[in-house]
């Protein structure tokens, strides 16, 4: 009798290893399946920046910014000293920078233009539009 008892309570034990195994192997194939869900959200982010990146790429080389760097032309009225908003706002845009209207006003959009086109070109990323960012800004100028 003694022995009828301990192989059931071996056989008892046996199978309750298998089903406690059994829900750990679903739960680490549910937390697999939740962690390639997410992976594939990132690779699908990144392909949307990839894409984003050519778009700017192709759009400034159109432009004239070729692979190793703007290519500047030297044009009379691009040799101002002192630029106005609206100068300022073409070259930007030409540049690639700044995708609102000509308006000739300081806007938020005007200002993070500039702030993105100085940080690019290694200048000082105040937001102004000085002697050092207007001698690189001007070769956009048309």
């Amino acid at each position: 009798m003694f022995t009828k008892f301990f192989v059931f309570a071996l056989f008892i034990i046996f199978l309750s290893g298998c089903a406690t195994a059994n829900k750990n192997y679903v739960l680490e194939l549910q937390q697999c399946h939740g962690r390639i869900a997410s992976l594939e959200a990132e690779v699908k982010d990144k392909g949307r920046e990839v894409e984003q990146l050519e778009r700017q790429l192709r759009r400034k080389e159109s432009q004239g910014y070729g692979r190793n760097g703007p290519v500047k032309t030297h044009i009379g009225s691009a040799d101002i000293s002192n630029p106005s908003i609206i100068q300022i706002q073409k070259a930007l845009k030409n540049a690639g920078y700044y995708n609102g209207s000509l308006d000739g006003k300081m806007g938020p959009k005007t200002q993070e233009a500039i702030i993105k086109f100085q940080k690019d070109n290694g200048l000082k990323a105040d937001g102004k539009v000085g002697r050092m960012t207007w001698s690189e800004l001007k070769s956009y100028l048309e």
